[in-house]
């Protein structure tokens, strides 16, 4: 488990396999998530995205080189990765600052918020523990580096699953480019009595 700040991996076990929660910190790491993220978005959901790398199959973006890169890894590579953008480490778009109506947050601390997204899972683990252990660990993560409010979005038909998490509504719902209507939701970290009530996974870490 993920206890400081330093530490970027960590073991544990899903069924009868061993498993590695990482974080990407180098050119090779990075490369095999966005591999994967192509995987997943384009041959597996067949999305059509603008700027797409088709000839060397990696998915990425020039918000990628100002985010933390989460990823799980067993012995067949990469089958699961989160992307988290920390406001310590560089100020978010105008366009993040609308669509998450962070105005209404920015009067909190510097290192107060995240925005979380890229999710993905392969398809033959999406019934496992993956999930969980995935984040789990990077919400033990932003803990660490003193987040408050984690903001991501999801598709309408998802919402319920983020809602069994933690995670909240609170303005209206947008329009990505790239995937299309999403609904903003936001993780308050430090709701220790919110995560119990609804039985939320991260209690046990909160």
């Amino acid at each position: 488990m993920i206890e400081k700040l330093f530490i970027i991996e960590t073991q544990e076990n899903m069924g009868n396999t061993n498993i590695m929660f990482k974080i990407a910190e180098n050119a090779q790491q990075l490369k095999a998530i966005y591999s994967f993220r192509y995987k997943i978005y384009i041959q597996e959901m067949g999305k059509t995205i603008v700027g797409v790398d088709h000839e060397n199959q990696i998915l990425k973006d020039h918000r990628d080189d100002d985010a933390v890169q989460f990823y799980l890894e067993d012995h067949e590579g990469v089958f699961a990765c989160l992307r988290t953008f920390f406001s310590s480490d560089k100020p978010f778009s105008t366009e993040e600052i609308k669509d998450y109506g962070l105005d209404k947050f920015l009067a909190f601390k510097k290192d107060a918020i995240c925005l979380s997204g890229k999710l993905m899972i392969d398809a033959k683990k999406r019934n496992s523990s993956a999930l969980g252990i995935l984040l789990g660990n990077a919400y033990k993560y932003g803990r660490d580096r003193g987040v408050q409010f984690d903001f991501c979005n999801c598709a309408p038909s998802l919402v319920q699953l983020y809602e069994i998490l933690g995670y909240r509504r609170y303005k209206d719902n947008i329009s990505d480019d790239d995937v299309g209507y999403r609904v903003p939701l936001v993780n308050v970290l430090e709701d220790v009595q919110h995560y119990q009530f609804i039985k939320s996974p991260f209690y046990r870490y909160a």
